[in-house]
């Protein structure tokens, strides 16, 4: 959400405060996603942000973004492995 002042042209940018808690609902994370939870994987990729992919031994080790609602659906869902 932008918010621009017309009157003075003044740039449209957003509020900081706005920005801040947009920021606050990111979770960054560095994940190990074993083989047998690939479609974890795919919800990462599909509905966060991927900054790095390393496939290991153990499974796909990804360093991501997400909204703090996917980010509790993949923590979960890895739970779910143990």
């Amino acid at each position: 959400l932008y918010l621009c002042n017309f009157m003075n042209n003044s740039l449209c940018a957003p509020p900081m405060r706005s920005a801040r808690k947009i920021a606050s609902l990111r979770h960054r994370a560095e994940l190990l996603i074993p083989y047998s939870k690939g479609g974890v994987l795919s919800l990462i990729h599909s509905k966060g942000i991927v900054e790095s992919e390393e496939y290991t031994e153990s499974g796909t080790r990804v360093v991501c973004e997400m909204d703090a609602t996917l980010y509790a659906r993949v923590t979960k869902e890895l739970k779910g492995d143990s």
